[in-house]
């Protein structure tokens, strides 16, 4: 007598089939998690050794793991923008610091992220004051100047270190810088020093009247030098004028 023969159950191998294949996506799922924490620490470090292109490289690769692979560690890839900010933000200071202040300003300025948007000012607001202080130091006044001048058309002069003491810094520039044209029989330089630090206000002018005098002297035997007898002329009797103002 003919038998229906039943058709085997399937789905013990169907499970199976399925529990490999998870434990394959779980596999890599913790591979590529593993893999985005490694790269993270990785240029953590490269970071902190000064390495900032290899660090900044690295960051922006983890930009890009956006995949369902890399769903077990979103933590580093979306905490990777603002880390690559925040490390050339750290490299400008170090560009800053080896002399190249334009380019460490520029590469500051190409952090975009709102949240670092006062970070951003205030390293360029840094790097420019501490320019501004080297060269000063150096006895180069015309630069010094100058970086405050970027200071304030950047409009950073009342951001980070250089808030409050743009003004009488270009003072004491202005003075110092007149004070050593003075030393080498540059008057006309002096006296045009000298004539932007009393256009700061009061304090400036307190600071220039000392060596106006000097100034205007310098200034006539240098134009008596050049030929230029006529302006001789009008510094001496500038020179009287102030004088009379004064007695």
């Amino acid at each position: 007598m003919y038998r229906e023969q039943r058709p085997r159950r399937r789905w013990p191998a169907v499970a199976f089939g399925c529990i490999v294949v998870l434990v394959l996506v779980l596999a890599l799922g913790y591979g590529a998690a593993r893999g985005t924490a490694d790269a993270a620490s990785n240029a953590h470090d490269l970071a902190a050794s000064g390495r900032y292109a290899a660090a900044v490289a690295m960051y922006r690769s983890l930009e890009a793991r956006t995949g369902p692979i890399y769903a077990f560690d979103q933590s580093d890839v979306h905490a990777a923008a603002g880390n690559a900010q925040r490390t050339m933000l750290t490299w400008a200071q170090a560009v800053g610091k080896a002399g190249h202040t334009d380019q460490a300003v520029a590469m500051a300025g190409a952090v975009t992220l709102p949240a670092l948007a006062t970070d951003m000012r205030q390293t360029e607001s840094s790097l420019l004051l501490g320019a501004a202080e080297a060269n000063a130091a150096r006895g180069d006044f015309d630069s010094a100047l100058t970086r405050l001048q970027q200071l304030t058309q950047l409009g950073l002069a009342d951001t980070g270190p250089a808030a409050g003491h743009v003004p009488s810094l270009q003072i004491a520039y202005l003075i110092a810088d007149a004070q050593a044209l003075l030393q080498h029989g540059g008057g006309v330089g002096a006296v045009a020093a000298l004539d932007s630090a009393a256009s700061m206000g009061s304090a400036g002018s307190a600071a220039a009247a000392p060596l106006l005098p000097a100034a205007l002297l310098a200034e006539a035997d240098q134009e008596i030098s050049a030929g230029s007898f006529g302006e001789a002329a009008a510094s001496l009797q500038r020179l009287v004028t102030s004088y009379s103002l004064t007695s």
